[in-house]
């Protein structure tokens, strides 16, 4: 039987030369079909003239060749390959080819049809003629690590799921306390940084109580290296308000202080303070 040229729907001038240029129907792919599965026959037919197939071989990955039971080989023969072609992250206005691989939201798409990409990204997107423009490859992993993170955090579970996490900060605690009632102007707490760290903004975290409320407003200051870096405020009623206007950084070696009012208020007893730092490194 004569070897019959399959139809293809591309051109590939290196291969199999020209295609038809588009989607191949039905009757055309079973033809392609039906005479491969014909020359096969034939092939293995050829054992009544007394000479059959021993083995086919597959080299180079396109390199067919077709070994017979008396010693002769007959080859290569060109297998055609797929060769895809990796194109990054999806932007929008690049204009994509057949075989073109796009990602875009933790996935992988195959581009099918020609086309000049535009926002947003749809994967249900078609040419205007039912033919979609991109095939799902590989989908969004769905147990991945959150995004986000910056240095010297660390992932901690929080949920059941053991894949439920999220990035967090370790924190240090500097936990002064007041017995009786405070001198005026005393120094409340001296901590010397031997850590990266950050006090976030408002003191978020940080905490003050009075077991005895003021009779006045009484102000604590907070210093860093004898600057002024903020104050908490206990009010007369069991009210306590914060003044932190931005994070402030600390470095080893650093100072934090905690004075006292200037002024002893005459009721103000037992305080107690949590100030929260997140450490950086």
């Amino acid at each position: 039987m004569p070897i019959t040229t399959p139809t293809f729907r591309t051109d590939d001038n290196t291969r199999w030369g020209s295609g038809q240029g588009s989607n191949l129907a039905a009757d055309v792919i079973d033809l392609n079909f039906w005479n491969a599965y014909r020359a096969i026959q034939d092939l293995e037919n050829a054992d009544n003239t007394g000479t059959g197939i021993d083995f086919i071989t597959l080299v180079g990955g396109n390199q067919l060749f077709i070994h017979l039971t008396d010693h002769t080989v007959q080859g290569p023969f060109v297998v055609p390959t797929t060769l895809w072609t990796p194109r990054g992250d999806f932007l929008a206005g690049q204009t994509y080819f057949p075989l073109d691989v796009v990602s875009t939201g933790g996935a992988l798409y195959i581009v099918n049809v020609q086309h000049t990409a535009v926002e947003p990204f749809n994967p249900n997107a078609t040419d205007g003629h039912a033919n979609f423009l991109y095939t799902l490859l590989l989908d969004e992993p769905q147990n991945a690590l959150p995004d986000g993170g910056t240095i010297g955090q660390r992932l901690v579970r929080t949920s059941d799921s053991p894949f439920g996490s999220t990035w967090t900060s370790d924190k240090i605690r500097l936990a002064p306390q007041i017995f009786g009632l405070p001198d005026a102007a005393e120094l409340v707490m001296q901590y010397l940084v031997v850590d990266h760290m950050t006090i976030p903004l408002d003191l978020e975290g940080s905490a003050a109580h009075a077991r005895t409320a003021p009779t006045t407003t009484a102000v604590f200051t907070l210093k860093k290296n004898d600057v002024e870096i903020g104050t908490v405020t206990f009010a007369p009623s069991p009210d306590v308000t914060v003044s932190f206007p931005s994070a402030i950084n600390f470095v080893p070696g650093d100072i934090i202080t905690l004075i006292a009012p200037a002024l002893q208020d005459a009721t103000l007893a037992d305080v107690s303070f949590t100030f929260v730092g997140l450490l950086t490194e």
